[in-house]
């Protein structure tokens, strides 16, 4: 097969550079043939020094994200990032809407990388992919979509609001429960004196009565999200 062969008119002695004319899909591999100027051309390759070039193609770049999930406050959890490339990219992303960060993925076809998801309050964070450009050189930047959002579910302690202490009037004690979680059903644990487990409680609060004299502990159990114990009632 014979090579397409283009002219180029350089226009400065320092370094110059141009677009290919036949604009590649593929790499593709260039030769300097000939140099000429208004009075000579010179056809002695060896004396051009550097006489080739190599331009290398690449695809826009591309990235996913997963990790979608619901967990407990103060359990761990991670949102993943894959580079589907043989070649290092960097990944830019937003939580919630904020400001822009970014990651870096090695290259080998379907490298990872995590970042950890804060747990330690509750709330919605949702991972939203940006765009996606080459580590080195940076080149071809595109923008790209998906997004992982993570629910943590936050279970506040049980506050005392008050309580009824056993005197010459009643026989047994009552303790009412609030700062309970306000929607859904849940599961109310308590330990101490007597132990008991009471499920499919709902409301921002409980009242606790038949209580013997003694000490109490109790907690909250949603869908397998505890809450811290309030303790010595």
């Amino acid at each position: 097969t014979t090579a397409a062969q283009y002219s180029v008119t350089v226009t400065s002695k320092d370094n110059f550079s141009f677009t290919p004319a036949d604009i590649p899909t593929t790499n593709t591999g260039y030769t300097l043939v000939s140099i000429t100027n208004a009075t000579c051309t010179n056809l002695l390759v060896s004396s051009f020094g550097d006489s080739g070039a190599n331009l290398i193609v690449r695809p826009i770049p591309t990235a996913t994200i997963k990790g979608t999930t619901t967990v407990c406050r103060g359990t761990t959890s991670f949102i993943t990032f894959t580079n589907p490339q043989t070649v290092a990219v960097v990944v830019t992303y937003t939580i919630n809407g904020g400001a822009n960060t970014t990651i870096s993925i090695v290259g080998g076809g379907g490298a990872t990388a995590t970042v950890i998801v804060p747990t330690t309050v509750g709330g919605t964070f949702v991972y939203d992919l940006v765009s996606v450009v080459y580590a080195s050189p940076s080149i071809c930047s595109s923008p790209i979509t998906g997004s992982a959002t993570v629910t943590v579910t936050a279970i506040d302690t049980p506050v005392l609001d008050s309580s009824i202490d056993i005197n010459c009037v009643v026989s047994t004690g009552t303790v009412v429960l609030t700062n309970l979680p306000a929607t859904g059903t849940y599961t109310l644990n308590r330990t101490g004196t007597s132990s008991a487990t009471t499920t499919g409680l709902s409301g921002a609060m409980q009242i606790i009565s038949g209580l013997a004299a003694g000490t109490y502990n109790f907690s909250i159990n949603r869908a397998g999200c505890i809450s811290q114990v309030l303790s010595g009632v």
